[in-house]
């Protein structure tokens, strides 16, 4: 993938109509997630990113609102994701918002999970729906 472009349109031949766009306007609330994914009977946010995945980690961070927003998200259960299109090659990697904060705080690269399609996606947030509803805190049952 060449660019963030890319990566959201290989999020939208996956997920076609699932997917809600949220576009940036004068006016509009900072740090909004790239889109809302319907899976499962709920609405996921999901941020999209490009970038160098190095032995399946992201040296990259969020911005400063994108943070503020998923900690906000977070804090009221509503679990953030990262999408991040691999700038070698045409592979896309997931990690939750929860193990991005945790990596960014220890100074680390956050550890992402190679989904290849609609299914691996949706078969990552529903484990997070499943821990949420079970009572395990899903921020530090989410797998890398």
């Amino acid at each position: 993938m060449q660019n963030e472009l890319e990566v959201r349109r290989w999020v939208k031949a996956k997920f076609g109509v699932r997917v809600l766009w949220i576009e940036h306007a004068s006016g509009g609330t900072l740090g909004m997630p790239d889109c809302l994914i319907m899976a499962g009977g709920r609405m996921w946010p999901i941020e999209l990113k490009f970038g160098c995945i190095d032995k399946g980690s992201w040296h990259g961070k969020l911005r400063a609102t994108q943070l503020s927003m998923g900690a906000r998200m977070a804090t009221r259960h509503i679990p953030m994701h990262i999408l991040v299109g691999d700038q070698a090659n045409d592979v896309v990697w997931m990690a939750s918002f929860a193990d991005h904060e945790a990596a960014v705080s220890a100074g680390e690269p956050t550890k992402m999970t190679p989904v290849d399609g609609r299914q691996a996606i949706v078969k990552v947030l529903r484990g997070v729906e499943h821990r949420m509803v079970t009572g395990v805190r899903w921020a530090k049952t989410q797998k890398s």
